[in-house]
């Protein structure tokens, strides 16, 4: 014997499963193209071809592939040898720029003056 309540219910249930197909509508299409991270938003500035260019996503992915292979195989190196931490990061990083610079990425002056952290010298006046 049924309770007169589940009727009601049944038919709440099926009303809510008939609004929730209309609402749902499309799904929205991904992305074309995945976004840049934050930290690459500005590699361009830093890092290009020996012709001059810069393809963003080449180089991100060249940037990580050599973290990935040399920077992380020094680091893990320099740690099995008991060097401290900041020197076993520069390590690292000078891998990985060595590792850019084979696969023909130049640093720029831009780049260069980030790296070595002294003040801007300002322009020479005439």
């Amino acid at each position: 014997m049924r309770h007169p309540s589940q009727g009601k219910l049944r038919g709440l249930c099926l009303l809510w499963l008939a609004f929730g197909a209309f609402a749902c509508g499309e799904d929205p299409a991904p992305p074309a193209e995945p976004p840049i991270p934050l930290w690459a938003q500005d590699i361009c500035e830093k890092w290009r071809h020996r012709d001059g260019s810069c393809d963003q996503r080449a180089l991100i992915a060249d940037y990580e592939e050599c973290m990935r292979t040399d920077g992380r195989a020094e680091l893990d190196r320099l740690r099995n040898a008991g060097v401290r931490s900041r020197m076993r990061l520069a390590a690292q990083e000078r891998a990985t720029m060595l590792c850019l610079e084979r696969r023909a990425w130049v640093m720029t002056a831009e780049g260069r003056a980030r790296r070595s952290a002294k003040p801007n010298q300002p322009a020479p006046t005439p």
